[in-house]
């Protein structure tokens, strides 16, 4: 197989993606060549926008300048709400540790 040409591309556009898809993506039986649609780049860069002006103005934004659930009440400085997202990915230890087999069926629970 030919890794370095993708013979699928899957466009993103916020509001159709489907569950085989995502497997696609996750479980590729061929490389699938991702990209965003016009639309979703422009809504992607409105809700930024927003974002930093409700920082500017010092407005709370959940999980962005508050904490999370039950610490929701808990207000950090808009400066610090960067650092607030990059801890949270921390917490989570996301893409950290060995890499599953391919089709994992992952943890029984």
């Amino acid at each position: 197989m030919n890794r370095s040409m993708p013979s699928a591309d899957l466009v993103l556009d916020g509001r159709s993606l489907t569950i085989e898809e995502v497997v696609s993506v996750a479980r590729p039986a061929e490389q699938v060549a991702l990209r965003l649609s016009d639309g979703a780049a422009d809504a992607m860069k409105s809700s930024l926008d927003l974002k930093h002006e409700l920082l500017a103005q010092r407005i709370p934004i959940y999980g962005v300048t508050t904490g999370f659930g039950d610490s929701c009440v808990r207000q950090i400085a808009p400066e610090k709400a960067w650092d607030l997202q990059r801890n949270l990915v921390l917490y989570h230890l996301n893409g950290v540790g060995p890499t599953a087999a391919p089709r994992s069926p992952g943890p029984r629970c």
